[in-house]
């Protein structure tokens, strides 16, 4: 049995990342109460931030895995971007919740005719000899012009965005969402990799 350490504390992430990388012979483990300040200028940064930082947590001797991943609104220069989870604060500078900040970005495209779009998923894996790879997925679609309040799936940005579908990525259970997401691509990327060291 392969353990892997996941660096993160998103709740919604690891329920989504252990469907996918249902693997017999691996092991998922969350650091408690894990948390550092994202400073990075691109998602590849800000993920392998995590990475090293558990890493090292873990005095190098386990392997670690951490994702970044966001918007990117072409109407709004590719905003949220790198600041997806703090978006409120970046623009507002105060906390909002979920549907505060969904109804942020359907106002600050109230007037945009181009509301092309996409999500962004990169995941940095450091193996216990320091080795790292990355992989990446991604997601295009548009900004709906209004949320999707009866939402029962998803969370975040889920209830604005319209695959090419032309379906919310909230009407979507987990299993439907992890074929085709940003994250569902970018792991099942990670987990291919992963089985061609498994016996």
């Amino acid at each position: 049995m392969k353990t892997l350490f996941f660096a993160t504390s998103n709740i919604n992430k690891i329920n989504e990342v252990k469907q996918i990388l249902d693997i017999p012979k691996i092991k998922i483990e969350i650091p408690q109460n894990f948390d550092i300040k994202e400073t990075g200028k691109t998602f590849k940064e800000n993920s392998l931030l995590k990475a090293k930082a558990l890493f090292k947590i873990l005095n190098n001797k386990q392997p670690v895995f951490s994702e970044d991943s966001g918007l990117c609104i072409e109407a709004l220069n590719m905003e949220p971007g790198i600041y997806s989870k703090r978006y409120d604060q970046y623009k507002l500078g105060k906390k909002l919740d979920n549907n505060e900040k969904n109804h942020l970005i359907i106002d600050l495209m109230r007037e945009k005719n181009n509301r092309t779009a996409y999500f962004i998923c990169v995941i940095s894996y450091i193996d216990v000899d320091g080795t790292i790879n990355n992989f990446e997925g991604m997601l295009k679609g548009t900004i709906a012009l209004n949320i999707d309040y009866y939402q029962k799936n998803g969370f975040g940005y889920d209830p604005i965005f319209l695959t090419t579908n032309n379906k919310r990525l909230s009407e979507l259970n987990l299993e439907e969402k992890n074929k085709i997401s940003h994250r569902g691509i970018a792991f099942d990327k990670f987990k291919k990799f992963l089985m061609q060291f498994l016996d």
